[in-house]
């Protein structure tokens, strides 16, 4: 289920069948809304490091981790940060 106030909501949401079985994959396409112009920091992710607890400190909200993933375009996984990764902050 995609939840309408998230990151997703306005995704398309499509389907992919396997080639040699019945089974689906759901998928959602979004594109990326961060600007191109936007004022960042670099961070060290270190162990132990979350990005809604980051999200939470800086922006005062912990749902906000994907403003963060937004302008990171590289990092597939926001769960599954490498300790040592640079991540751009986004700053307002």
């Amino acid at each position: 289920m995609i939840d309408s106030n998230g990151r997703y909501s306005t995704g398309v949401v499509g389907q992919v069948f396997a080639a040699r079985s019945a089974k689906a994959s759901t998928y959602v396409y979004r594109s990326f809304n961060a600007p191109f112009n936007v004022s960042y920091i670099e961070y060290v992710f270190r162990e132990g490091d979350r990005l809604d607890v980051m999200a939470s400190k800086l922006y005062g909200d912990p749902k906000l981790w994907a403003k963060i993933l937004d302008i990171n375009p590289e990092i597939p996984n926001g769960f599954h940060i490498k300790p040592g990764t640079i991540v751009r902050i986004p700053i307002d």
